[in-house]
């Protein structure tokens, strides 16, 4: 089993190792046919195309809402906290 593995993948690396040592003939050729194409003919120049320009469009007119009234929140009595006297238990820790 390891050795199908190992072969699975070692496979990529072979395949890329001679699809190199084939293409190094062919960058030679396009290197050749770079160097010759002193005879190839002028491509011709396009006009610019013209866009024609749209019509501006009117804004549309938006009526102006009026502000809701905001209902006024009733304020809440503050609760009364009672008072907590802490004398009581720094005494409990002072007599341990």
């Amino acid at each position: 089993m390891a050795y199908q593995r190992h072969l699975s993948f070692m496979l990529p690396f072979l395949v890329l190792t001679l699809s190199s040592m084939i293409s190094n003939t062919t960058v030679s050729e396009a290197r050749h046919l770079l160097g010759s194409t002193a005879d190839l003919p002028k491509v011709p120049e396009l006009p610019k195309p013209e866009i024609s320009k749209l019509p501006e469009l009117q804004k549309p007119k938006v009526p102006k809402l009026p502000k809701p009234e905001v209902p006024k929140v009733p304020e809440l009595p503050k609760p009364e906290v009672p008072k907590f006297k802490g004398t009581k238990i720094s005494e409990a820790l002072k007599s341990n």
